[in-house]
């Protein structure tokens, strides 16, 4: 079977009982239903959320969607009817998902809670569950929360796969785009790959080719990402919770570059890691948070949610088992020449357009601003794998013969066979 989450997973947190017992107190003391509670006290006044009371929230959000939860009579007593919760947890998600509150004090402690509910409840309650990686001692992930202001190419998938060439082990996570832009389930897909692999396909692909690739909207493993791409079709903090709750075993999960918007500082998600990590819920030993810039770091700049290597850098913070360490990163960092330009790692409007884009830049036939662009991103990886940032330029390196290779396509194919895209 491939439901083997029980194998991986180590007791949650809180259970449901310690979650009831929390939000019955604030009824009490409030007179408020959950989601009021929150709306007032916490979104309406930009307050974070102490992180039982977004772990809580977490629960509540996905309290509707599995029968185990919903059919609890202790959370079922707190939270009511799960029509009804659906549509609180959306206008309470939303609502909190906006600049000013997530650069108040307390925003790591909130978004920490809420995503190790998810992590708890919602992938612990799936039927596939955590995907467990017995054989393989560490993998990596990079992604991103999407809806940058600049529009680059498939800049994290392809990392991922050029990186995973030169032997590092990547599990990408990710979901598809919009009518307006491809997104990079719809990049993977494009390989003939199915993007709705198992768990036995996905621990083969990393075993044979150090690549794998997981649906965020596969339901068998969390459902989370049903309410922003299925039930509501808006955005909310699901935005950073989904790239922050890849289903693999969260104790092999070491090695972690993550993306920013606008709306999240990447100091945020670097502390909310060092929370979680303490608690035991995720276990990244090298990770980094950044945003990167167009022209400079200012309240009207263009941002993307990769390393830039534009004129106005990265807004960087390496977090793991060294602490946490603020950085700011510039083209030069990474030995090159002169910064890459908007306009030459944008391709144009179109999902089709956007494809076609990576793949001339992964075919070394991409313009020298992109093709810089995707080797810092993949040469980050390289170096958090490594340990840190203290090897850009070895890095750098490593990842030029990687594209010059050429290999990535022979990955891609046995990616392909192992897990073929469904006629």
């Amino acid at each position: 079977m491939d439901n083997q989450n029980t194998l991986v997973r180590h007791k949650k947190l809180y259970d449901t009982s310690i979650v009831a017992e929390h939000v019955s107190s604030i009824r009490k003391e409030s007179g408020m239903n959950f989601a009021n509670y929150v709306l007032k006290n916490n979104a309406r006044l930009n307050k974070p959320m102490d992180f039982d009371t977004a772990y809580s929230l977490g629960v509540f959000t996905i309290y509707p969607y599995y029968s185990s939860l919903s059919g609890c009579e202790d959370l079922f007593a707190v939270f009511g009817k799960p029509e009804i919760a659906k549509v609180q947890a959306i206008a309470v998600l939303s609502s909190i998902y906006n600049k000013y509150m997530n650069e108040s004090e307390g925003a790591a402690d909130q978004l920490a809670g809420i995503t190790a509910a998810v992590i708890d409840h919602d992938i612990g309650n799936a039927s596939y569950g955590f995907i467990p990686l017995a054989k393989i001692p560490s993998v990596a992930d990079n992604c991103g929360t999407g809806g940058d202001t600049i529009g680059t190419f498939h800049v994290s998938s392809a990392s991922a796969i050029l990186a995973a060439t030169t032997g590092l082990a990547v599990a990408k996570h990710g979901s598809p785009g919009n009518t307006r832009r491809s997104g990079s389930s719809d990049f993977i897909e494009s390989f003939n790959i199915d993007t709705f692999a198992s768990p036995s396909q996905i621990i083969k692909s990393l075993q044979k080719t150090n690549f794998s690739y997981i649906e965020a909207l596969d339901t068998r493993y969390k459902v989370i990402h049903v309410q922003t791409h299925h039930f509501s079709e808006i955005a909310h903090m699901n935005d950073i919770i989904g790239p922050m709750t890849n289903p693999v075993d969260p104790s092999k999960l070491t090695i972690k570059l993550i993306g920013t918007n606008q709306v999240m500082p990447p100091k945020v998600v670097a502390d909310a890691y060092t929370i979680l990590n303490k608690l035991g819920i995720t276990n990244v030993r090298n990770g980094m948070a950044v945003k990167g810039y167009g022209e400079s770091k200012s309240e009207k700049t263009l941002t993307i949610d990769e390393i830039s290597t534009l004129k106005g850098g990265t807004e960087a913070v390496a977090f793991g088992s060294k602490g946490t360490e603020e950085l700011m990163l510039g083209y030069e960092d990474f030995g090159l020449a002169k910064p890459s330009e908007v306009n030459e790692i944008s391709p144009p409007e179109g999902s089709s357009a956007r494809i076609q884009f990576t793949n001339k830049v992964l075919d070394g036939q991409g313009n020298k601003g992109a093709t810089n662009l995707l080797l810092a991103n993949t040469a980050m990886l390289i170096a958090l794998r490594k340990g840190g940032v203290d090897n850009l330029y070895e890095s750098m390196e490593i990842a030029k013969s990687a594209l010059s290779s050429g290999n990535y396509k022979g990955l891609l194919r046995k990616v392909a066979t192992i897990a073929p895209k469904p006629v």
